[in-house]
């Protein structure tokens, strides 16, 4: 929420209690539910006049992450080739240089 407390701030320093309240809840509806979606509850000219107001304020339009259905698919369509027979793994092989052992 830091981030809208900075965007709430910027807006009331700007506007007026009523127009920065305002305002707020836009940018809140635009971050929880991105500028796609925003659009099409406001309209597109709507839209960009709440944008240009709160750009004018000096804050940004923040969209919220997308999620995506590869990371459910990641693990089953994973493969792990190796191309060589005789590769080991160095990290889980004893060092020959192991001097914690002549203690």
């Amino acid at each position: 929420m830091e981030e809208a407390d900075r965007v709430n701030t910027k807006l009331r320093e700007k506007y007026r209690p009523n127009r920065a309240c305002k305002l707020m809840g836009y940018w809140l509806l635009i971050e929880r539910h991105g500028s796609k979606e925003a659009k099409e509850m406001l309209g597109e000219k709507y839209f960009n006049l709440i944008k240009k107001y709160i750009e004018a304020a000096g804050c940004s339009i923040v969209e919220p992450p997308e999620l995506t259905n590869e990371e459910k698919n990641f693990l089953k369509n994973f493969r792990f080739d190796i191309g060589s027979p005789y590769v080991v793994n160095a990290v889980d092989m004893p060092s020959r240089f192991d001097f914690d052992d002549d203690e």
